[in-house]
């Protein structure tokens, strides 16, 4: 019986020491999915804009070609 009493105070030390228990740290959170809006938008740092050598210029304005000249047949997918 004092066997016993021994071995369960040994089990219950050691069990008790931190780190030991079994337990892991909870995983972060999972990151939430970004909105279209957020997507849309990418801020980046100044020194990466300055590194990347960015550059903007107005669009331009000219003629568009509405129409796709193409030879054969075109058939839309069924269903």
């Amino acid at each position: 019986m004092r066997h016993v009493s021994v071995l369960l105070a040994v089990v219950f030390a050691v069990s008790s020491i931190p780190g030991c228990s079994g337990k892991s740290n909870p995983a972060p959170p999972a990151e939430q999915p970004k909105t279209e809006g957020d997507l849309a938008l990418t801020t980046i740092s100044a020194d990466a804009y300055k590194s990347l050598r960015i550059a903007s210029q107005p669009a331009k304005i000219g003629p568009v070609q509405e129409q796709l000249p193409l030879t054969g047949w075109i058939m839309a997918k069924q269903g």
